[in-house]
């Protein structure tokens, strides 16, 4: 897509310096420039104009050598084959101090022309030469391709070479994804001398915009993840701005990771937020289009409530718990990164009731990336009670939930049972002196509970 500003400028000078002058100038049969060779012209005061047709074939960069032994300047106009200038200046020189000029477009396939002319009433007059030479290059991107509407898709794991031109200022890329993770982009730009490179939505709203310098013989490089819900996404490559034409060729490489988390969308608020399951780790994930996670916590009776969060978050998650009324509970700050994540244990003894536990990154960042989340509450581990035991006792027994594993522990040795279908548990001993400790511990599923008595006389 061309961007009209610069196009109108330039066409603007071409004007002034081709119509405003002509009716001074005598006009020449059209020649042709030839590839990698050189053209001999003369500028006289019965022909003041020469114009040259260039036929470019294919996507390429077209080099033109001037020289000039006119006296005292001579002008130039490049421009397609609808007469829009691309480019004019005005060379000085001479017989015996000729002037030199060396010009490089990267250009579409099309028609030019190359005009020399005196705009002094005829009196600049003298010879000149023009070396012509040609690159093409080869590309992968498709074209039109120019906005949204147009964008080609782009291969996860393929290099893709593209190119932007006098006539094609901008590339426009589509990505798909099906599902949560993170993109990854290289960015190599051979571009003279900026690029720009942005990331938008379907809603056209903007992830990032950066600006990256860079040459033919010294290539810049951008490299970037960014962490995105499912959902279309757009990359947009173009020049360095409205008032220059910065062309070259460009290589753009994508990968992507899914981050397989597990939350269940949207869940970005309490009225949202779905019962997280006890004694389960979840993967969870903020991104840049989804940067809280909220969860719904139920207690049944005053328990003690653990919290483990591992963040791979860069480089910062914030733990929130608040019930019903807003009031917060705990809040922690955890700080880590993909390769060094960061962990937070807490423990806090809950009464009755409902509440929120959010994942969030803070107010106006960027801190992206997965995390795994458990909880866990001592309501579901197994209640166990023991009889009294005496000087005089021969068994150890009680009740405890059913099937539990139940382990009975005096001094160094330990003795295991389950629990019957109602819950009882018994273990045989030998009398022990008072004082004794007998640790009774319980085990289902979820954890242990655990007991100890003390022989009495």
């Amino acid at each position: 897509m061309i961007s009209y500003l610069k196009r109108w400028l330039t066409i603007v000078a071409g004007v002034f310096l081709l119509v405003a002058l002509g009716p001074q100038m005598v006009t020449a049969e059209e020649r042709t420039l030839p590839f990698n060779g050189v053209v001999h012209g003369e500028l006289t005061a019965e022909q003041n104009r020469q114009t040259y047709m260039l036929q470019v074939t294919e996507t390429g960069n077209v080099t033109i050598d001037f020289t000039t032994m006119v006296d005292d300047t001579v002008n130039i106009v490049f421009q397609d084959g609808m007469n829009n200038p691309i480019y004019n200046t005005w060379i000085s020189g001479s017989a015996s101090s000729p002037g030199r000029k060396v010009m490089s477009w990267d250009l579409e396939a099309g028609e030019y022309q190359f005009i020399v002319y005196d705009d002094s009433y005829r009196t600049n007059q003298g010879k000149f030469t023009i070396k012509t030479s040609f690159t093409s290059v080869k590309t992968d991107d498709i074209e039109p391709n120019n906005g949204t509407a147009e964008a080609q898709p782009l291969k996860f794991g393929q290099t893709t070479k593209g190119f932007l031109s006098v006539q094609d200022e901008v590339d426009v890329y589509e990505v798909k994804l099906t599902k949560a993770g993170r993109l990854h982009l290289n960015l190599s730009t051979y571009v003279d001398d900026t690029l720009r490179v942005s990331l938008t939505d379907d809603m056209n709203q903007q992830a990032f915009y950066e600006s990256i310098s860079g040459s033919k013989k010294n290539p810049g490089k951008f490299v970037r993840y960014i962490d995105l819900e499912a959902g279309t996404y757009h990359i947009s490559i173009q020049d360095g701005g409205p008032y220059s034409t910065d062309t070259g060729m460009y290589q753009l490489k994508s990968t992507f990771v899914p981050a397989l988390n597990q939350e269940a969308e949207p869940n970005n608020g309490s009225v949202e937020a779905k019962l997280f399951p006890f004694y389960q780790s979840r993967t969870g994930f903020l991104s840049w289009n989804d940067s809280v996670d909220v969860y719904k916590i139920v207690i049944p009776k005053t328990s003690k409530v653990g919290i483990d969060l591992t963040s791979y978050v860069d480089e910062k998650a914030i733990l929130t718990l608040y019930d019903v009324d807003n009031i917060k509970v705990i809040e922690d700050y955890v700080y880590g990164s993909t390769k060094a994540p960061g962990r937070a244990k807490k423990s806090v003894t809950l009464t009755r009731g409902t509440y929120y536990l959010s994942i969030s990154d803070g107010p106006w960042q960027s801190e992206t990336g997965k995390y795994l989340l458990k909880v866990t509450s001592s309501h579901f581990l197994p209640v166990v009670t023991v009889n009294s035991v005496t000087a005089r006792s021969t068994k150890v027994s009680g009740k405890t939930e059913k099937g539990a594993t139940v382990t009975m522990t005096i001094g160094k040795k330990s003795y295991k049972r389950t629990a019957d279908a109602k819950g009882n548990y018994s273990f045989s001993i030998s009398k022990q002196k008072a004082g004794t400790s007998i640790k009774i511990s319980s085990k289902n599923k979820y954890g242990t509970s655990v007991k100890s008595v003390k022989v009495s006389k």
